[in-house]
């Protein structure tokens, strides 16, 4: 009986990605031209709500889609220090659906509760407060 010696082998290593060279300066300022609108960027900061009775004041942007999945999607807030996106927990979004708050609306939204679940996280409530239309 022969024996057979076996190799060593060393793990694949993984074939690094060319990263494009992007050269030149920035655009900064683009001049528009007549006729033609420019489109907001949608992203802001989030919020994060940390203490019972805070509040967001602002005007309701509309929905930001998440970008992971299982993630929840994020209510765009326009408030006076700029554009928030707001994590739409499963109360708020039931509270802006049920409402049928539309885009535009002035909203103020009140963090109220926070009701602990068996895998330790919370769940937050909250109170919607909004101007209705003409």
């Amino acid at each position: 009986m022969s024996k057979t010696k076996k190799r060593k082998t060393e793990p694949k290593q993984r074939k690094e990605k060319e990263q494009p060279v992007i050269s030149g300066t920035p655009v900064t300022d683009i001049a528009v031209p007549t006729g033609w609108t420019k489109a907001k960027h949608p992203t802001g900061k989030f919020y994060k709500f940390t203490e019972f009775g805070q509040e967001l004041v602002g005007v309701f942007q509309g929905v930001e889609p998440s970008k992971k999945k299982n993630y929840a999607d994020s209510l765009r807030i326009e408030t006076v220090d700029g554009m928030v996106l707001v994590p739409a927990s499963f109360d708020l979004e039931q509270i802006f659906t049920h409402a049928k708050i539309k885009e535009g609306t002035a909203v103020k939204i009140i963090f109220i509760d926070a009701i602990p679940l068996k895998n330790g996280k919370h769940m937050k409530k909250f109170e919607v407060l909004f101007k209705k239309g003409k």
